[in-house]
């Protein structure tokens, strides 16, 4: 018998945006851009298994988003976590890819997302639950007919 062993390997980079309400006090906001960065880490590992729930994790958190160590019960209304590789993990419970723009570096809407909204979590599915990037030669293609019509005088 051969021990496997399996490492799901990731570097968190938070991405936090804020909206306000237009009556909100800004003097008395922090602009600090502080987070506390193993609280997100540990938010994404248990986002990831609880949803995936790999065979090889032997804890598997289901009372996620529920925690100690974790996002929950801090100021953020919403967050979400989505792979910017062009990676996809499998399991016999789910799947999630992720995505990445080659010449960019940046992630693409080819890429599914987890979201969590107070004790909701919910895998969004690139393609599914919202559009996924159009294939780069379909824009291309759109692009050429849009300058052919307006060479043209059409649209």
């Amino acid at each position: 018998m051969t021990d496997e062993v399996y490492l799901f390997l990731f570097n968190v980079q938070p991405l936090i945006m804020t909206t306000s309400e237009p009556e909100h006090d800004f003097e008395k906001e922090d602009f600090s851009g502080a987070y506390d960065h193993k609280r997100i880490v540990a938010d994404a590992e248990k986002a990831f298994v609880s949803l995936l729930k790999p065979d090889y994790n032997v804890v598997r958190f289901a009372s996620y988003p529920k925690g100690t160590d974790g996002l929950n019960g801090s100021d953020f209304v919403r967050y979400g976590y989505a792979i910017c590789e062009a990676v996809s993990f499998d399991t016999p419970h789910g799947r999630i890819r992720g995505s990445r723009d080659a010449a960019t570096g940046f992630i693409t809407n080819d890429a599914d997302s987890i979201f969590i909204e107070g004790n909701t979590v919910k895998l969004f599915v690139s393609g599914v639950d919202f559009p996924a990037d159009p294939p780069l030669a379909a824009t291309d293609a759109a692009s050429q007919v849009n300058q052919k019509e307006e060479k043209q005088g059409g649209v």
